[in-house]
Protein backbone atom coordinates (compact mmCIF):
# COMPACT_ATOMS: atom_id res chain seq x y z
CA UNK A 1 0.00 0.00 0.00
CA UNK A 2 1.17 3.66 -1.21
CA UNK A 3 2.81 5.87 1.84
CA UNK A 4 -0.04 8.65 2.30
CA UNK A 5 0.67 9.45 5.65
CA UNK A 6 2.23 12.89 5.25
CA UNK A 7 -1.33 13.99 3.84
CA UNK A 8 -3.40 12.24 6.20
CA UNK A 9 -4.46 14.37 8.86
CA UNK A 10 -4.22 12.95 12.53
CA UNK A 11 -7.33 11.23 14.30
CA UNK A 12 -9.74 12.88 15.93
CA UNK A 13 -10.72 12.46 20.10
CA UNK A 14 -13.54 10.10 20.48
CA UNK A 15 -15.57 12.92 22.37
CA UNK A 16 -15.16 15.27 18.49
CA UNK A 17 -17.12 11.94 16.91
CA UNK A 18 -19.27 11.52 19.50
CA UNK A 19 -20.46 15.19 19.35
CA UNK A 20 -20.99 15.32 15.68
CA UNK A 21 -24.84 14.40 15.03
CA UNK A 22 -24.52 11.95 11.60
CA UNK A 23 -23.18 8.14 12.03
CA UNK A 24 -19.27 7.45 12.21
CA UNK A 25 -17.10 4.86 12.00
CA UNK A 26 -13.27 4.50 12.00
CA UNK A 27 -12.86 1.68 10.42
CA UNK A 28 -9.09 -0.80 9.54
CA UNK A 29 -7.83 -2.09 6.74
CA UNK A 30 -10.09 -5.70 6.98
CA UNK A 31 -13.87 -2.87 7.25
CA UNK A 32 -13.13 -3.85 11.45
CA UNK A 33 -15.13 -1.23 13.41
CA UNK A 34 -12.68 0.51 16.15
CA UNK A 35 -15.04 3.04 17.00
CA UNK A 36 -18.43 4.13 16.46
CA UNK A 37 -19.60 7.45 17.52
CA UNK A 38 -23.63 7.99 19.23
CA UNK A 39 -25.23 9.00 16.36
CA UNK A 40 -23.42 5.30 14.70
CA UNK A 41 -24.38 3.12 17.93
CA UNK A 42 -28.10 4.82 17.80
CA UNK A 43 -28.00 3.33 14.02
CA UNK A 44 -27.28 0.13 14.78
CA UNK A 45 -28.91 -0.17 18.11
CA UNK A 46 -26.16 -0.98 20.49
CA UNK A 47 -23.05 -0.19 22.34
CA UNK A 48 -19.71 -1.22 19.72
CA UNK A 49 -18.01 -4.61 21.69
CA UNK A 50 -14.61 -4.90 20.25
CA UNK A 51 -14.13 -8.06 19.13
CA UNK A 52 -12.18 -10.62 17.61
CA UNK A 53 -15.16 -9.94 14.51
CA UNK A 54 -16.22 -6.18 14.62
CA UNK A 55 -16.49 -6.10 11.03
CA UNK A 56 -19.14 -3.66 8.88
CA UNK A 57 -21.52 -6.08 8.06
CA UNK A 58 -21.29 -7.90 11.09
CA UNK A 59 -21.96 -4.69 13.26
CA UNK A 60 -24.69 -3.05 10.97
CA UNK A 61 -26.33 -6.84 10.94
CA UNK A 62 -26.07 -6.96 6.54
CA UNK A 63 -27.73 -9.53 5.15
CA UNK A 64 -24.96 -10.44 3.27
CA UNK A 65 -22.98 -10.87 6.42
CA UNK A 66 -25.30 -13.63 7.50
CA UNK A 67 -25.60 -15.47 4.15
CA UNK A 68 -22.28 -17.83 5.15
CA UNK A 69 -20.88 -19.06 8.23
CA UNK A 70 -17.57 -17.23 7.64
CA UNK A 71 -19.33 -13.83 7.85
CA UNK A 72 -18.56 -10.10 6.69
CA UNK A 73 -16.89 -9.90 3.67
CA UNK A 74 -16.69 -14.23 2.28
CA UNK A 75 -20.54 -14.27 1.16
CA UNK A 76 -20.13 -14.76 -2.74
CA UNK A 77 -21.74 -11.19 -3.07
CA UNK A 78 -19.88 -9.35 -0.22
CA UNK A 79 -17.64 -8.10 -3.05
CA UNK A 80 -20.51 -5.84 -4.46
CA UNK A 81 -20.46 -3.99 -0.81
CA UNK A 82 -20.11 -0.61 -1.43
CA UNK A 83 -18.77 0.10 2.17
CA UNK A 84 -16.04 -2.73 2.22
CA UNK A 85 -15.11 -1.33 -1.61
CA UNK A 86 -15.30 2.11 0.02
CA UNK A 87 -12.83 1.19 2.34
CA UNK A 88 -10.46 -0.32 -0.04
CA UNK A 89 -10.79 2.81 -2.56
CA UNK A 90 -9.75 5.19 0.54
CA UNK A 91 -6.27 2.85 1.54
CA UNK A 92 -5.72 2.20 -1.60
CA UNK A 93 -5.62 6.21 -3.27
CA UNK A 94 -5.18 7.78 -0.05
CA UNK A 95 -8.46 10.39 -0.70
CA UNK A 96 -12.03 10.30 0.50
CA UNK A 97 -14.42 8.57 -1.30
CA UNK A 98 -18.08 9.21 -1.85
CA UNK A 99 -20.72 6.78 -2.72
CA UNK A 100 -24.19 6.00 -2.48
CA UNK A 101 -25.27 2.74 -1.29
CA UNK A 102 -28.33 0.46 -0.33
CA UNK A 103 -27.94 -1.97 2.44
CA UNK A 104 -30.14 -4.28 3.54
CA UNK A 105 -29.94 -5.50 7.25
CA UNK A 106 -31.50 -7.96 8.92
CA UNK A 107 -34.03 -7.02 12.31
CA UNK A 108 -34.37 -10.68 13.44
CA UNK A 109 -36.57 -13.53 13.06
CA UNK A 110 -36.18 -13.43 9.18
CA UNK A 111 -36.88 -9.77 9.02
CA UNK A 112 -34.88 -7.22 6.66
CA UNK A 113 -35.41 -3.85 5.66
CA UNK A 114 -33.36 -1.95 3.05
CA UNK A 115 -31.63 1.75 3.88
CA UNK A 116 -30.49 4.11 1.15
CA UNK A 117 -27.58 5.98 2.02
CA UNK A 118 -24.36 8.02 1.14
CA UNK A 119 -21.31 6.78 2.18
CA UNK A 120 -18.27 9.48 3.30
CA UNK A 121 -14.79 7.92 3.41
CA UNK A 122 -11.99 9.85 4.42
CA UNK A 123 -8.15 8.64 5.27
CA UNK A 124 -7.15 9.27 8.80
CA UNK A 125 -3.81 8.44 10.87
CA UNK A 126 -3.77 7.05 14.71
CA UNK A 127 -0.51 6.45 16.58
CA UNK A 128 1.43 6.16 12.97
CA UNK A 129 -1.14 3.87 11.48
CA UNK A 130 -3.57 4.28 8.75
CA UNK A 131 -7.49 3.89 9.41
CA UNK A 132 -10.66 5.08 7.48
CA UNK A 133 -13.30 7.65 9.12
CA UNK A 134 -16.44 7.00 7.43
CA UNK A 135 -19.55 9.08 7.37
CA UNK A 136 -23.01 7.33 6.80
CA UNK A 137 -25.76 9.99 5.52
CA UNK A 138 -29.51 9.20 5.24
CA UNK A 139 -30.52 10.14 1.41
CA UNK A 140 -34.19 10.23 1.83
CA UNK A 141 -33.36 12.41 4.59
CA UNK A 142 -30.86 14.15 2.83
CA UNK A 143 -33.81 14.94 -0.03
CA UNK A 144 -36.30 16.26 2.82
CA UNK A 145 -33.77 18.50 4.06
CA UNK A 146 -33.44 20.04 0.74
CA UNK A 147 -36.67 21.43 1.28
CA UNK A 148 -38.70 22.38 -1.91
CA UNK A 149 -36.43 22.07 -4.94
CA UNK A 150 -37.32 24.51 -7.83
CA UNK A 151 -37.96 22.36 -11.51
CA UNK A 152 -38.44 24.28 -14.68
CA UNK A 153 -42.07 23.67 -15.55
CA UNK A 154 -41.03 23.97 -19.11
CA UNK A 155 -37.44 21.37 -19.33
CA UNK A 156 -37.50 20.09 -15.82
CA UNK A 157 -34.26 21.19 -15.16
CA UNK A 158 -33.63 21.62 -11.51
CA UNK A 159 -32.07 24.48 -9.85
CA UNK A 160 -29.43 24.00 -7.27
CA UNK A 161 -28.42 26.05 -3.36
CA UNK A 162 -26.05 27.97 -6.34
CA UNK A 163 -28.25 28.99 -8.38
CA UNK A 164 -27.26 26.75 -10.95
CA UNK A 165 -29.83 25.01 -13.49
CA UNK A 166 -28.97 21.44 -14.59
CA UNK A 167 -30.49 18.02 -15.52
CA UNK A 168 -32.55 15.67 -13.10
CA UNK A 169 -29.80 13.37 -13.93
CA UNK A 170 -26.76 16.05 -13.70
CA UNK A 171 -28.17 17.24 -10.38
CA UNK A 172 -28.80 14.12 -8.47
CA UNK A 173 -25.07 13.09 -9.74
CA UNK A 174 -23.29 16.28 -8.46
CA UNK A 175 -25.69 16.63 -5.08
CA UNK A 176 -26.01 13.04 -3.67
CA UNK A 177 -23.35 10.88 -6.12
CA UNK A 178 -26.37 8.70 -7.77
CA UNK A 179 -25.71 7.95 -11.40
CA UNK A 180 -28.54 7.74 -13.47
CA UNK A 181 -29.39 4.90 -16.02
CA UNK A 182 -32.25 5.57 -18.91
CA UNK A 183 -35.41 3.11 -19.71
CA UNK A 184 -39.05 3.29 -20.49
CA UNK A 185 -42.21 3.36 -18.32
CA UNK A 186 -44.62 0.82 -19.38
CA UNK A 187 -47.21 3.82 -19.97
CA UNK A 188 -44.51 5.87 -22.82
CA UNK A 189 -43.51 2.62 -24.01
CA UNK A 190 -46.89 2.15 -25.03
CA UNK A 191 -47.74 5.53 -26.21
CA UNK A 192 -44.66 6.99 -28.29
CA UNK A 193 -43.18 3.27 -28.99
CA UNK A 194 -45.55 0.81 -29.69
CA UNK A 195 -43.97 -0.41 -32.44
CA UNK A 196 -40.62 -1.51 -30.67
CA UNK A 197 -40.74 -4.57 -29.07
CA UNK A 198 -39.41 -3.46 -25.78
CA UNK A 199 -38.57 -6.04 -23.11
CA UNK A 200 -40.58 -5.83 -20.25
CA UNK A 201 -38.07 -5.24 -16.93
CA UNK A 202 -37.70 -6.95 -14.21
CA UNK A 203 -38.85 -5.61 -10.72
CA UNK A 204 -35.94 -4.43 -8.62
Amino acid sequence: MPDYSDDVPESPSPLTLDVFPLPLMVLDDNACILHMNYAAEDLVGQELTISSDTRCGAVLRCTRAFATPEGCGLSEKCPECVLRNTVTEVYRTGKMSRRPARVELSDGDDGRHAINILVTASPLMHDGRMLVLMMLEDIPELVNSAGLLPVCAHCGKMKSQDGLWSTPERFLQEALSIHVSHGLCPDCRETYYPEVDVPAERDA
